[in-house]
């Protein structure tokens, strides 16, 4: 998970950080962190009111956090033999594990859709979007699906996650989330995190282009229009892919007047003379006492085919 290593000192005492400064008292020596849209840190103090006043001084205020944050920081065993600042006495670093766990900031469209998600827990879990929601805004976590599963022995709560890369996490993220979240639930909940099994389909299609519009030019707009609909960052696990939604991006680029789909696949298996409305995706399910993972349907990056359709 995501844990602050911000430490503010005001002459020499260390304040402590709280996530609202609302309701506390004028004696509160407590400040908060705001993150603007630029990804800077702000620390926040009290106005004498809500949260005690920053005492008068000079160079009577001093932070000690780590820097650097994201996906850039997860580096390979070995990788990091420098240090900033090299204390007296040490002749050589290395990091002799790779780091992982590392989450890149939300961008904007993704923060507008996870922002109400963050207070629906309020620390505790109860039904199967608030354990969704609680890995999902874990640290490290990408992506996270909640179901329910049952069978004659067994009933428990599975997620599925993946990493903000879309790959699988490393099992000291899994043993951390799957702490995090036996401490804020029912202590008799049965809880699994598992991983999930990639999957991929591919799209041959012909379109019918204005003649205003060169082909070539076209034919990479639906291309590029296609593989960032169905992308990792868009997608849910088990969530299946239909020939509309295909249809409809297509159609969606300027200068195409007609489509016609030809094939849809998934690349496993064998492609069929008319393309079906619907893939499907797996979810995760118990089978003879197994939990079986969920896919995640996602465009084969060299799968698309864009053909010319002449005039009618």
């Amino acid at each position: 998970g995501i844990e602050s290593t911000l430490e503010v000192r005001i002459n020499d005492v260390l304040w402590e950080e709280k996530p609202s400064l609302y309701g506390l008292d004028a004696r509160s020596e407590h400040y908060l962190v705001s993150i603007d849209d630029d990804a800077r840190a702000n620390v926040i103090f009290g106005d004498g009111k809500s949260g005690a006043r920053l005492p008068s001084g000079t160079e009577n205020i001093v932070a000690v956090y780590r820097s650097g944050t994201g996906n850039e920081g997860e580096v390979g065993s070995g990788s990091l033999t420098l240090l900033q600042t090299m204390p007296q006495g040490i002749k050589a670093v290395t990091n002799p594990l790779p780091a992982a766990g590392a989450k890149d900031p939300e961008k904007l469209e993704m923060a507008r859709i996870n922002a109400p998600r963050t207070v629906l827990t309020v620390d505790r879990m109860v039904s199967l979007s608030d354990f969704e929601y609680f890995a999902r805004s874990f640290g490290g976590i990408g992506k996270a699906s909640a179901v329910a599963l049952r069978d004659e022995d067994k009933r428990l709560v599975h997620i599925t996650v993946a990493d903000e890369n879309g790959k699988t996490i490393d099992g000291n993220l899994k043993a951390n989330l799957v702490n995090a979240i036996r401490a804020s639930c029912d202590p008799v909940q049965q809880v699994a995190v598992g991983d999930f099994i990639p999957a991929t389909f591919s799209v041959q299609a012909k379109i019918l282009v204005d003649t205003r519009y060169l082909f070539e030019n076209v034919k990479k707009n639906v291309e590029r229009a296609l593989l960032d609909t169905f992308t990792f960052e868009w997608r849910d696990f088990s969530q299946p892919v239909t020939a509309a939604e295909v249809l409809r991006e297509i159609q969606k680029v300027e200068g195409v007047i007609a489509v016609d789909l030809d094939s849809l696949t998934k690349d496993v298996e064998q492609p069929t003379l008319q393309p079906p409305a619907i893939l499907t995706a797996n979810k995760a399910r118990l089978k003879d006492g197994m939990i079986l993972p969920a896919e995640l349907l996602l465009l084969n990056v060299v799968g698309v085919t864009i053909e010319k359709m002449e005039g009618r």
